[in-house]
């Protein structure tokens, strides 16, 4: 009987040359793969804030409390009058203490 199977010889230099062939291959088709799924990622939006001008920065820093200031003045009005109402009170309650 004869054999029909024939054992085939390797060389090691062969087998390795191969498998790199192999990983390269592989390597190639990964890479092709990772480029097709950034480019078929929708884009990102970009959201843009309104630029302001040095000028604009400066008017918002001095004039944009304008109005807690005008009440601060009223409310310290408010407390001067109550302070020499209280004063001219004494006094006069001094003036009468004494005049008595």
């Amino acid at each position: 009987m004869k054999s029909y199977y024939t054992i085939q010889k390797v060389d090691p230099i062969q087998e390795v040359l191969i498998s790199k062939r192999e990983a390269e291959k592989d390597v190639r088709e990964a890479f092709r793969e990772q480029e097709k799924k950034v480019l078929n990622e929708p884009k990102k939006s970009v959201t843009r804030h309104s630029t302001t001008s040095t000028e604009q920065r400066l008017f918002i820093k001095t004039h944009g409390t304008m109005g807690l200031a005008c009440l601060h003045a009223v409310q310290q009005a408010y407390r001067d009058r109550e302070r020499t109402e209280s004063l001219t009170a004494k006094a006069h309650g001094f003036y009468t203490a004494t005049s008595a």
